[in-house]
């Protein structure tokens, strides 16, 4: 039996979502060049908006996507995942991830609200741009 593509539906597991302001400042970051002329990150094929980006997963055949983002600074996550939460209010294939900041003074309020409220089903760590490990106690 020969299958192809269109005759599956798909779970994408590693969609990030931002705010649109925020996702400039990312894309913007990732394509600076260091000192050596080099881009910092990778070239960013899909500069679409939220609800552009939405459409091209149910194009492909995506049913469910994950919602990931993440707090690049203190002070942002709870704006992030506020936005998260009207997000995946009015979209009912995303599934809800949140954020948190390790040295934001109100992290254990917003994450209890994620989870209790909001009924988030993770939080999306990026270790490498947030600078801490999972092991922090924090």
């Amino acid at each position: 039996m020969s299958f192809t593509l269109t005759d599956f539906n798909y779970i994408d597991s590693h969609c990030h979502f931002f705010p649109p302001q925020i996702f400039k400042s990312i894309w913007k970051f990732f394509e600076l060049p260091d000192k050596e002329g080099n881009p910092q990150g990778w070239n960013i094929n899909y500069k679409l908006t939220t609800d552009e980006l939405i459409e091209t997963l149910k194009n492909h055949r995506v049913k469910y996507f994950t919602t990931y983002n993440y707090a690049h600074k203190m002070g942002v996550a709870e704006y992030i995942n506020e936005w998260t939460h009207e997000l995946v209010s009015k979209t009912k294939q995303a599934l809800p991830f949140g954020c948190v900041w390790p040295d934001d003074t109100n992290r254990v309020e917003y994450v209890k609200k994620l989870f209790d409220e909001y009924k988030f089903l993770g939080i999306k760590l990026q270790l490498l741009v947030q600078n801490f490990y999972p092991y922090d106690e924090r």
